[in-house]
């Protein structure tokens, strides 16, 4: 959490080093009734490589889909859809894990969250068909976690 402080402040001063620290244990501390039990996180679940793994795949999908959806606005040829993600877990830390995801990638909004399912708004070119839509999310986060679960990656 610190180290998304410094990326969102791209600063390395004082006040944002103190900052970054009484915010990332204010939030521990706040969510740790969430994050917490028996005497291990919930991200227990899912290997740290795989978390690791995952947060590069979302920075490189944060960019790219940054480039895309500015030159899908500049060229005007776009129209926002609403949409049902149904995931193939149930595991509400990874359910949350994808949500978030697609809320931080630009054009995509996680509208709300029911067990497995996202409710998704989407920024995308006209005509484009729901399973384009789908497919980037299902093969770029949800593959990821789901091949956790099978215990290969």
């Amino acid at each position: 959490m610190l180290g998304l402080w410094f990326l969102y402040h791209l600063t390395f001063d004082l006040f944002t080093v103190i900052g970054g620290i009484l915010a990332s244990l204010g939030m521990t501390i706040f969510t740790s009734s969430t994050l917490y039990g028996n005497g291990k996180t919930k991200l227990d679940r899912i290997p740290f490589w795989i978390l690791l793994r995952y947060f590069f795949v979302l920075m490189g999908e944060i960019f790219k889909s940054a480039w895309f959806y500015m030159l899908t606005i500049f060229r005007q040829d776009f129209e926002v859809v609403v949409f049902d993600l149904v995931l193939e877990f149930h595991d509400p830390i990874k359910v949350a894990l994808v949500a978030n995801s697609i809320t931080l990638t630009p054009g995509t909004v996680s509208v709300d969250v029911n067990d497995n399912i996202i409710k998704v708004m989407a920024l995308v070119n006209k005509g484009t068909k729901m399973i384009d839509i789908e497919a980037p999310i299902r093969q770029r986060f949800e593959r990821l976690l789901k091949a956790q679960t099978r215990g290969t990656i």
